[in-house]
Formats: structure tokens, sequence, C-alpha cells
């Protein structure tokens, strides 16, 4: 075996086993390849996926952006971009870097999810919202706690409720998570 079939064969075994959804495809948006992560996250197999172009299987949520990347790497001018795309089964960032300058042109393409907004919005009680409101405008435990009439003990177990509940590290965290989810108007000042 000649030593470009077998760094072929150390790429391919590579990508079947990286957990992140990655593929391959030509220039034109053919697939050659896919890894069983990619066709998992598309409810099918890596065969079923190979010779499909990519526009049938992701839709990008802005032509004009998805268009502008597509032409410069097509041209040379760039050699990484990222796009936001959907699919039947949820929303990700599509990375599309070229691998090869020579015709034809192989492109590495890796797709990282994105969670649905709409169904990471947890239910809050009254208590919970004010806390959170409170936190956001940079209120210690202590003071929220004597706005809202609890102990210092309440609100942090209000805060730990909801690190919780938003799948968030600290506070800092806790509030942009909040405003990512248009929980608090952006435009507003205090928090509501």
């Amino acid at each position: 075996m000649d030593d470009a079939a077998a760094w072929r064969n150390r790429f391919m075994t590579l990508l079947d086993r990286l957990p992140t959804p990655t593929g391959l495809c030509l220039g034109d948006g053919v697939l050659v390849d896919v890894n069983p992560a990619f066709a998992r996250l598309l409810g099918t197999t890596p065969m079923k996926l190979r010779s499909r172009l990519v526009d049938d299987l992701l839709e990008p949520k802005d032509v004009q952006e998805y268009e502008r990347v597509l032409g410069s790497l097509r041209t040379r001018r760039r050699r990484r971009g990222d796009l936001a795309v959907r699919w039947s089964g949820g929303t990700g960032i599509l990375t599309i870097q070229v691998l090869t300058n020579q015709s034809p042109t192989v492109l590495l393409l890796t797709l990282v999810t994105t969670p649905s907004e709409s169904a990471d919005v947890p239910e809050l009680t009254e208590r919970e919202l004010a806390v959170l409101r409170l936190t956001a405008g940079g209120a210690t435990s202590a003071q929220a706690a004597h706005q809202l009439g609890l102990t210092a003990d309440g609100v942090n177990y209000h805060l730990n409720r909801l690190l919780d509940r938003f799948r968030v590290p600290n506070r800092v965290a806790l509030v942009a998570r909040a405003y990512s989810l248009g929980i608090f108007d952006p435009t507003a000042w205090p928090p509501r």
C-alpha cells in the first residue's frame, strides 16, 4: 500500500471515530463521506448520505450569508466559514473549511448543534423571576432578600434552583442565559 492510501485510510478511521458530526464534500456541495455522528444527527446512516447534496439536508438560516460565505470559499478568498443552519431535527452551526486548493475542491464540514431555545426556557414562578430580575440588576443575596422579604438563604435557595434549571455554573452565566432566552428586555434597565 502506498503512503497516500495509508494516510487516507488513517484519516477515514479518525473521521469515523470523531464524536463531532463531521463530513467531507466537494466544492459543488456533494457529500463524499460523513461520520456516524453526522448521520445520527440527521437521523440516518453514513451510506445513505454519500453523494447527497448538502443543500438538500441543511437549510441556511440566512440565505444571503450562506451565498456570501460559499462564494468566498469557492473563489478561495477565505479558507473557513461558519453558517447557522437548520434541519428537520434541530439547529446548529455548520463550519466549512477548505482542505484542498487543487481541483476538485474538498471541504471539511463540522456541525455543532445549538439547543432549541423555546424548549430551554423553564417555567418560572413569580418568586424565581423576582430573584432573577434582582440578580440581573446587580443585587447581592442580602439586598434581594431585603427587597423580597426573604432571608439571604432563601434567595440563595432560589438562585441554586435557577442555576440547576438553566444548567449554568454561576450567577453571571445565569443572567446571560436569561437575556439570551429573551426573559429580559435587552433594551431596558433595570431588567424587566
